[in-house]
């Protein structure tokens, strides 16, 4: 492997890289994980790849902006104004005014004077969401007023010898003596966030395997233990209900038996330096099973 980095070790945490920066970092994330698993081999070297070309990816949807509003208001309030400006009301951004406008501030990017209320309307209600039944359990924001945000962890699986990397949206530490752990917090912009809403967004996103691989990680690169991981999710629409939740460990430990599965599966790949796709050779497919051949007695 390439040597790393001057300030991407081993065992460590990088404050203040930003986001650009950590996705071009080395390193294994909890995305390349459930890539190997949900696509291929194949899929996860071509898209790691370098000198590679590629055609350009698709734009960031309207949804994922507005959560990149959110991170930022919610966790770098004093950066929103440097990375963005508020606009003029207009209809449409093929008006002249604001072709005008966004011309004359090319080094933010231009949003709408609702986008900015919205993030900040969300922030503002997610932080307010108390943290426990009692008024002396605080709210989120008060954790996130003594916690780090966009930190980048690196460490090395110690199974596998690979370079590994997560950043969550923050880390608080709480406690002291024997009990001093972290917290950490990952925002998730929602359409609903009821419980059983947003556990099928846990199952079909796998954020049992961010809560595991983040877990395990941060607290191999920081030394110390992982209190807990909280999922702060936030609704899309006014007005915009929050929820905090947790895991139990049984799909923790779930999710964890995957990133160890994916992590051992690319380890193997690297070693033998082959990425399989589908599959090898002419294969024979069966009907699905909603197909009438393969109910019982129709298939032979």
């Amino acid at each position: 492997m390439a040597a790393l980095p001057q300030r991407v070790r081993d065992n460590a945490v990088v404050y203040g890289m930003p986001h650009a920066e950590y996705l071009s970092s080395p390193g294994l994330s909890r995305s390349t994980l459930v890539r190997l698993l949900t696509k291929t081999p194949f899929h996860t070297h071509a898209l790691e790849a370098e000198n590679v070309d590629r055609p350009p990816g698709p734009e960031p949807s309207v949804a994922m902006f507005a959560g990149t509003l959110l991170h930022c208001a919610l966790l770098e309030p004093d950066a929103f104004l440097k990375r963005y400006v508020i606009g003029p009301v207009v209809a449409t951004r093929a008006a002249k005014l604001w072709k005008e406008f966004a011309a004359a501030h090319p080094e933010r990017e231009c949003i709408t004077p609702l986008q900015a209320e919205i993030a900040f309307a969300q922030a503002g209600a997610l932080r307010g969401t108390p943290m426990g039944d009692s008024p002396d359990d605080g709210t989120l924001g008060d954790l996130l007023d003594g916690a780090s945000c966009e930190c980048t962890g690196y460490w090395r699986d110690e199974k596998t010898g690979l370079f590994c990397k997560c950043r969550p949206d923050a880390s608080a530490t709480v406690g002291v003596g024997a009990d001093l752990g972290d917290v950490l917090v990952d925002v998730k912009t929602t359409a609903s966030a009821k419980p059983d809403e947003f556990n099928r967004s846990v199952a079909n996103f796998r954020y049992d395997m961010q809560d595991a691989y983040y877990t395990v990680g941060w607290a191999q690169a920081t030394g110390r233990p992982v209190h807990a991981f909280l999922f702060a999710c936030v609704e899309h629409e006014f007005p915009y209900a929050t929820a905090l939740y947790t895991l139990p460990q049984s799909w923790r430990t779930f999710g964890w038996d995957d990133c160890r599965a994916a992590l051992d599966l690319y380890a193997e790949c690297e070693r033998a330096g082959a990425w399989p796709g589908y599959g090898v050779g002419v294969r024979e497919l069966d009907p699905p099973r909603w197909h009438p051949l393969s109910r019982v007695g129709r298939f032979m």
